[in-house]
């Protein structure tokens, strides 16, 4: 190819630069750790409606780190439910 041409593929605006995928990819992953909060916050068990509620707020709010504090939040309290550390309580639903 001739300096011509690969000036003319360089300015082509269809063809995505580096930037833009990396832009892309972050955004995905936002988009991954919103639905993986969101999944783990909703099947945690012994975790009363407004704190669900709470968190799916703060997931949503907070582009990246909200999702990652519901996501280790819900985690944690599962984990300590399951563990026999928590007892369900009165206002939760119980586990099904």
């Amino acid at each position: 190819m001739t300096a011509d041409a690969l000036l003319l593929l360089a300015a082509n605006s269809l063809v995505p630069t580096g930037w833009e995928a990396v832009a892309s990819g972050a955004g995905l992953l936002t988009l991954a750790l919103l639905v993986w909060a969101l999944v783990e916050i909703f099947r945690c068990p012994g975790l009363a409606s407004g704190w669900k509620l709470v968190l799916g707020l703060l997931a949503f709010t907070l582009p990246f780190f909200g999702p990652l504090i519901a996501v280790v939040m819900a985690r944690s309290h599962r984990r300590r439910v399951l563990s026999g550390e928590l007892a369900l309580t009165a206002m939760a639903p119980p586990a099904r």
